[in-house]
This record gives C-alpha cells, sequence and structure tokens, in this order.
C-alpha cells in the first residue's frame, strides 16, 4: 500500500503544503500520469512525481478543472518498482 504523508498530530495541514511545494518546485518535478475524470477523482487529473526536502520521491495527484490536491503520498513497493515505474498490484 502507498505511504500516506502524514499530518502533524494536530492535523494541522500546513506540513502536507511544504510537501506539496517541495515537489512540485523541485527540478525533477514531472507529470508522470494524466487521469480522465473517473468513480475516485471525477475531475480530470494527473499525477506528479518530485521529491520533497528530505529527497523523498513523493507522488500528488492533482485536479485540472478547479485546481486542487487530491492526494499526496510516498510511493512505495510493492505497487512501486520505482518513484516513477508501477511495481505489482
Amino acid at each position: 500500500m502507498n505511504k500516506p504523508i502524514a499530518l502533524s498530530g494536530d492535523y494541522n495541514l500546513q506540513p502536507i503544503g511544504r510537501y506539496v511545494n517541495s515537489a512540485v518546485n523541485d527540478i525533477r518535478a514531472a507529470i508522470i500520469a494524466h487521469s480522465p475524470g473517473l468513480a475516485l477523482s471525477p475531475s480530470p487529473s494527473c499525477a506528479i512525481l518530485g521529491w520533497d526536502d528530505k529527497v523523498r520521491p513523493i507522488h500528488l495527484r492533482i485536479a485540472y478543472v478547479i485546481p486542487e490536491v487530491i492526494t499526496v503520498y510516498e510511493p512505495v513497493p510493492p505497487q512501486w518498482r520505482t518513484p516513477g515505474e508501477r511495481g505489482a498490484i
């Protein structure tokens, strides 16, 4: 299972903003998938691979129609062979 990015103890969303900013602004950040609207994500969206300030790979799912972060997680085996290549499901 993908490793969700943990919120702080008081569920402050500020730490998530740091992950998003670091990952999207990393020079290696890239769109790794485009998705039409689906049941879990009714808006068309894309998956972005970036790295946080600790050099950890981070995946972000971003909606296109109303730009918003849908999910943020750390890709881990076995679902991901590498940060950008799917593994066994």
